[in-house]
């Protein structure tokens, strides 16, 4: 019984000590799972954007009618409520209606769309090619001053 008793206060003793550490490494947890999701939903959309102009031979005029896309094609209906935050004071801004076979800088240094607070704050950035950069609001700012993006 008495051995029952110290490997008690061991374990306890040792979850005391590993609290502190446990709560520092639980929020770079939590912060790394909330950039990894904020880059997958702007992957997301980036990839329907690019899937209507594949299709459609010509990118989406405005949020509704990436919507109403997406729910004629049965893999994207669940994407359908992420589209929305994409309209006025949602929390990712697109330029509509391009045609990405058209950019003067190519897919890959032209921004598709970006989190609404990326001018101010930095955050994720979507390329036309659909690839996902995390970028500074000075980076994002040189990037939009060097006319790598269009309207």
């Amino acid at each position: 019984m008495k051995r029952f008793v110290r490997v008690g206060v061991v374990t306890g003793m040792l979850v005391l000590v590993c609290l502190p550490g446990c709560a520092g490494l639980t929020e770079k947890m939590r912060i790394a799972a909330d950039k990894q999701r904020r880059m997958n939903e702007l992957a997301s959309l980036a990839y329907l954007y690019t899937r209507f102009f594949d299709t459609r031979g010509g990118g989406p005029a405005n949020t509704k009618e990436l919507a109403e896309w997406a729910e004629e094609w049965e893999k994207a209906s669940k994407e359908i409520a992420l589209i929305e935050q994409t309209g006025e004071d949602g929390r990712f801004v697109f330029y509509w209606g391009l045609n990405l076979n058209m950019l003067p800088e190519g897919r890959a240094n032209t921004v598709l769309g970006y989190e609404s607070d990326v001018p101010m704050k930095g955050g994720m950035v979507a390329m036309a090619d659909s690839t996902i950069h995390e970028m500074t609001a000075d980076e994002f700012a040189e990037v939009v001053s060097r006319g790598s993006w269009w309207r």
